[in-house]
């Protein structure tokens, strides 16, 4: 999924499946949707896509409005209103007027409610009157609500004809704008100072209904049935019955649009113009992120202390799931390799070099697959491409190919340091002397690529390579095509896939740490003092865990809070790798810690081997580790929450 050329878009940070539902609505946060069902269940999901509570409220509920305090506001058949709580407790049922829809505020002070007479009703929480507008010929098709209540602005018809009427909290209504086209939806800015209206003649108007005066209007080329709007960011989403997203820059002005393959029933952006809440008629409820660039590295973190977690007496420790022991690698210079892969199975496999003579192929659960011999010498690196049936060992006696039930694919000889395997079954190879060779098979004549200077490092994804060198990064494609390629302001001291396998995470030499989208810009920017060894990024808390290289701990950055947490550990950081809760981190001295975002220690254990590598585990909470003289899966002994993998995402 692809958005306008040369703009950002969005990827999809998680999607759940929630049955039939009637209505879907969000906060103007990342921070929750609520759902209302077909068979009368309120649902409540938090900001990862998981379940908080769900209530019975009964089929006769018409619709629901969502706070960001997360009081939920329903109204049923019979015109009865029903307040529930953020822990998913019903308040009270009670009957302010006889209502056919409302709304609750954003604090979650004031509701607003529509009825049939027609008039428009505000109360507060507690469902005591505050006003009635009344100068109305039909029930308002179309209602909005500010953050406070200081104003509210709905759809109106009168003697004068279709238009837009604004009210403030002490009742007094604002001038009106009339002669307009019967309006559909309604989006009011958190201060209620701005209104966005969206007709049903395809046009779309901002003003200022609190000055009566217009800011922009447009003329839109396609039927749209919803709007909302983006308080920090001035922008405006629209969207269509037939799946179209369409953002207007403050100027109203398209600046992003993409066609979902199936209808829309609801979507909004949240105030800061990063996330799209969605849902489809059929029940696909989901979260979109902006891929926009952001830079960390201008911003001011607020230090804060982590939570107090239980003393290390207490801590839930990691179990051993499974694990298998490696001949080699133990006291000796060459170390085991691993490389895991999730199939078209959907069973996810790693690959490993015991560090002496011979591949092991497990799954996730340890059985075996199949054992390789391969000849004596060292295994500098290991690659694997499942849509190529292909896995691959290069050394310095050259490459051994295998398929994917263990039977030898190919052999060649030569002395490489490292292998990327595309899913055409196209092979890159770097030697010592910082070359890269191109194999469009395994086998096949070779072709050099030029890159302009010598390549440290090989990395990607199934559809496109990163060729990391002292100065650049260059992007290859399955043709052995330089695309795209970008130069880096020092030399790099560590590069990494994110989670997502599309993006790369790099650690400069300066401080540096970027993130690099697949056509070499710059998506997330940090400044690290002292500069970091080893990074990782949530990004469903959208948090980033940064080990330092002075050995001195973990620094979490939150950039959804501003806040900067550092935790210290003995050892430093040797490796880590994302988690559902977090991340895990290996240390010096050979621990293994599950760190939350919120600088919460939720599992350690010290490690009876020699930590090579951590390995996040795409089917669930566990984690694989990589010693010296074994692998296996480990988990943290608590039961961990359930939440939605931070791989595969999907691009828009």
């Amino acid at each position: 999924m692809t958005g306008t050329t040369g703009r950002a878009g969005y990827q999809e940070l998680w999607q759940k499946q929630l049955g039939m539902i009637r209505m879907m609505q969000a906060t103007s946060e990342r921070k929750a949707l609520a759902a209302l069902t077909v068979s009368g269940h309120v649902v409540l999901l938090d900001h990862a896509g998981q379940e908080v509570w769900r209530t019975f409220v009964g089929a006769a509920m018409r619709t629901i409005s969502l706070a960001d305090t997360l009081d939920v506001l329903a109204v049923d058949d019979s015109g009865n209103s029903l307040l529930i709580d953020a822990r998913g407790q019903i308040q009270w049922k009670k009957r302010p007027t006889a209502a056919v829809y409302g709304l609750i505020s954003a604090d979650g002070q004031y509701i607003v409610l529509v009825t049939r007479e027609p008039t428009v009703v505000l109360a507060d929480r507690h469902g005591r009157v505050r006003w009635t507008y009344r100068n109305l010929l039909k029930v308002p098709a179309a209602l909005d609500i500010s953050a406070s209540g200081q104003t509210v602005a709905f759809a109106c018809r009168n003697e004068l004809g279709e238009g837009l009427q604004a009210v403030a909290m002490d009742g007094r209504p604002y001038d009106a704008f009339m002669g307009l086209d019967p309006i559909q939806d309604i989006a009011v800015s958190a201060d209620g100072q701005v209104t966005v209206a969206l007709d049903r003649g395809q046009c779309i108007f901002c003003i200022n209904c609190v000055r009566s005066i217009g800011i922009w209007k447009g003329k839109l080329n396609a039927d749209f049935s919803g709007v909302s709007y983006a308080d920090q960011t001035k922008q405006t989403l629209l969207y269509s019955r037939d799946g179209l997203l369409t953002i207007l820059n403050v100027e109203g002005q398209p600046s992003w649009e993409h066609r979902f393959q199936e209808p829309l029933f609801r979507a909004r952006l949240t105030s800061d113009g990063q996330t799209i809440w969605y849902a489809t008629p059929e029940g696909r409820v989901g979260c979109l992120v902006s891929t926009a660039s952001r830079d960390f590295s201008r911003l001011e973190f607020l230090d804060v202390e982590p939570p107090s977690s239980a003393d290390g007496a207490s801590l839930p420790a990691f179990r051993k799931v499974w694990q298998i022991d490696l001949a080699g690698g133990a006291g000796t210079s060459r170390k085991p390799l691993v490389r895991t892969w999730l199939g078209a199975d959907q069973i996810e496999y790693a690959l490993v070099w015991d560090g002496r003579d011979t591949l092991h192929c497990r799954n996730d659960v340890g059985d075996e697959i199949w054992t390789a011999r391969l000849p004596a010498g060292d295994v500098a690196d290991i690659a694997v491409a499942a849509a190529a049936d292909l896995a691959i060992a290069v050394g310095k006696n050259g490459v051994v190919g295998f398929r994917g039930d263990g039977s030898e694919a190919c052999r060649f000889f030569g002395n490489f340091c490292a292998a990327h395997l595309f899913a055409s079954g196209a092979l890159l190879l770097l030697d010592e002397k910082g070359a890269v060779q191109y194999h469009r098979h395994p086998g096949q004549p070779a072709r050099t690529i030029e890159t302009g200077g010598a390549t440290v490092a090989l990395l990607g994804s199934e559809h496109l390579a990163r060729l990391v060198g002292k100065n650049r990064v260059v992007a290859v494609d399955t043709e052995g095509n330089i695309v795209n390629e970008i130069e880096l302001s020092a030399e790099p001291v560590f590069q990494r896939m994110d989670a997502s396998g599309k993006e790369l995470v790099a650690g400069l030499r300066n401080g540096d740490v970027l993130v690099i989208g697949e056509k070499a810009d710059v998506l997330r920017r940090a400044n690290v003092e002292g500069g970091a060894k080893q990074v990782v990024i949530h990004r469903i808390e959208d948090t980033m865990f940064i080990g330092g290289a002075a050995g001195d701990g973990v620094t979490i950055l939150r950039s959804g809070d501003g806040t900067r947490i550092r935790l210290p550990l003995t050892g430093g950081v040797s490796d880590m790798c994302l988690n559902r809760q977090g991340a895990v981190i290996a240390t010096g001295i050979d621990e293994l810690v599950l760190i939350a975002p919120d600088g919460r220690i939720q599992a350690r254990t010290t490690f009876p081997d020699k930590i090579l590598q951590v390995l996040p585990c795409r089917t669930d909470g566990s984690v694989y580790v990589l010693g010296e003289s074994g692998f296996g899966k480990y988990a943290p002994g608590a039961e961990d929450r359930v939440m939605p993998s931070a791989v595969g995402f999907l691009e828009v």
